[in-house]
């Protein structure tokens, strides 16, 4: 009878430890991706308790030495490879974290189930169980990779506002902003040897500067360079440029005439916001285009702009209307 008692205690025991276990995925390196597997409630996307706003799971991970902490979102994961599988139900979340020191790392689960607790943090939301609690520890080593293998370098921080930098002090430049440094080098060396003749005058001003939050430049460089040899005097504020910074340059310059260019979707509000400030300037003569990625004609319309282009030879359509010029 004992026997059986222990036997029975043992196989609850493993039962419990596969209801809650853990799998830990990746190599325990600096700058790797480790991933924390949990088998937790099962669940579906479908499901009345949405997994992705009715739970919530998160991990904070606690370097031993230096006590550097970070909180990590977890997310239902179906099957656990769902990507592959197209699967919607299943019992498996995960957490993904990349260690930025190598050394001793310990983590805590919290796990919780209640009305949007995935966004809300509250005393009243309570445990959801499963993993909820569970604590653990990482030993992680340093990293084998280099050349252009980015788990070599390390995570990419801004520096100096809009630059990029590894942890491992590299600075990240991707070919795209290369080729914006290469388009403005060739123009210099070209605009001596175009002919604007004919074509609008230089005292036909365009302000043409990226909105505020956005520091995107090589749409509007290719636009500047365009309007340029059209023969307009183009007054070029840069990127991240405050509203009232363009209200400014409107003022000082005398120009008619503004772009205003965006490649962020957060672009259009500072966008809105810019043409109201310069009618509420009093510059209600100036005409207003628009451009970028998340731009078109209703975006146009609805932030009470002039005009919007596709491309920089809509842009120099747009002014040379706007200025008279005869095409």
């Amino acid at each position: 009878m004992s026997r059986i008692k222990f036997t029975f205690a043992l196989l609850l025991f493993f039962s419990l430890n596969v209801l809650f276990g853990q799998a830990i995925q990746g190599e325990l390196k600096k700058w790797h991706k480790v991933t924390l597997v949990f088998e937790g409630p099962e669940t579906s996307e479908q499901a009345k308790e949405n997994p992705f706003l009715n739970y919530g799971l998160n991990v904070t991970f606690v370097h031993t030495g230096t006590q550097e902490k970070y909180t990590v979102p977890g997310y239902f994961a179906g099957d656990g490879d769902a990507g592959n599988t197209g699967a919607e139900s299943g019992n498996v979340w995960k957490v993904h974290f990349t260690p930025p020191e190598t050394g001793e790392w310990s983590y805590t689960v919290d796990f919780k189930k209640g009305k949007w607790a995935a966004v809300r943090t509250s005393e009243k939301i309570k445990s959801a169980e499963f993993m909820d609690g569970e604590t653990g520890t990482l030993t992680i080593g340093s990293t084998d990779k280099s050349g252009r293998d980015f788990r070599g370098k390390g995570m990419l921080n801004y520096v100096g506002g809009r630059y990029l930098k590894f942890q491992n002090g590299e600075y990240f430049l991707p070919e795209l902003m290369v080729s914006g440094d290469i388009l403005a080098a060739i123009a210099n060396k070209v605009k001596p040897y175009l002919d604007s003749s004919k074509k609008a005058n230089k005292g036909d001003k365009v302000v043409l500067g990226t909105v505020a939050g956005d520091i995107h430049d090589i749409a509007k460089d290719i636009v500047a360079f365009i309007l340029d040899i059209n023969g307009f005097d183009v007054v070029d504020l840069g990127v991240d440029v405050p509203v009232n910074k363009f209200v400014a340059a409107v003022q000082e310059h005398q120009a008619k005439i503004v772009g205003l260019s965006g490649f962020l979707t957060l672009a259009i509000e500072p966008m809105r916001e810019t043409v109201s400030a310069l009618k509420e300037a009093g510059f209600t003569d100036v005409k207003v285009m628009i451009g970028g990625g998340p731009t078109n004609e209703l975006v146009c319309d609805d932030i009470g702009a002039d005009g919007w282009g596709a491309n920089a030879m809509d842009a120099v359509s747009l002014a040379s209307k706007w200025a008279g010029v005869s095409k």
